[in-house]
């Protein structure tokens, strides 16, 4: 096959029978290329078999690791959150404890990015269907109401009558409006309007 030797046909005929035509040495050299061609293909296809093996098996000790580093972070993590939450209504060091609060709320997020992207990796097939952006939104307005009331911001839904209807998975649609809301109603000065 090419230039590669990958082994040998051996054909024999009696002493008796008359030697072989040069259209039955074609023959047999086509023969010997095909079969060739055959065992190469075998050997790639077993090779490529093997590194798609090896390849799924790194994704998927990588998507374990993900989790459990996250997880791992995020129990800590949460206490300090808890904490800084607690000791923000004391007057001395508030500076500081708004800081480590900052920083651990900042560590969360990442923590549950990573938990995201493992659990997107996890999953073979997405829950694709129609789901109406509209009530999405509603949701999340639900979600976000109390937050924005204590920032003194006005929430509205401008939407059409109809269903706003778009196809795909309606956890991570809700993930990503939620994102979206969340940081407007943070960003947002007092007296504004989301």
């Amino acid at each position: 096959a090419g230039r590669e030797l990958l082994g040998n046909l051996v054909v024999l005929r009696g002493s008796d029978a008359p030697e072989l035509t040069e259209a039955e040495v074609d023959a047999v050299d086509q023969i010997s290329r095909e079969l060739g061609r055959m065992v190469l293909n075998t050997r790639l296809y077993e090779t490529e078999r093997r590194l798609v093996a090896e390849l799924q098996e790194i994704d998927r000790y990588k998507g374990e690791l993900i989790a459990t580093i996250s997880h791992e972070l995020k129990t800590p993590l949460t206490s300090i959150i808890g904490h800084t939450e607690l000791l923000e209504d004391v007057d001395s060091a508030v500076d500081s404890i708004r800081a480590i609060s900052r920083n651990a709320q900042r560590l969360n997020r990442l923590i549950e990015n990573l938990l995201n992207y493992s659990r997107i990796q996890d999953r073979r097939e997405h829950a694709r269907r129609a789901v109406d952006l509209t009530v999405l939104c509603e949701n999340s307005l639900d979600l976000l109401a109390v937050q924005a009331e204590q920032g003194g911001l006005q929430l509205k839904l401008a939407s059409p009558p109809a269903p706003v209807i778009v196809h795909g998975d309606p956890e991570e649609l809700a993930r990503v409006i939620d994102n979206i809301l969340s940081n407007a109603v943070k960003y947002t000065p007092a007296g504004g309007r989301v």
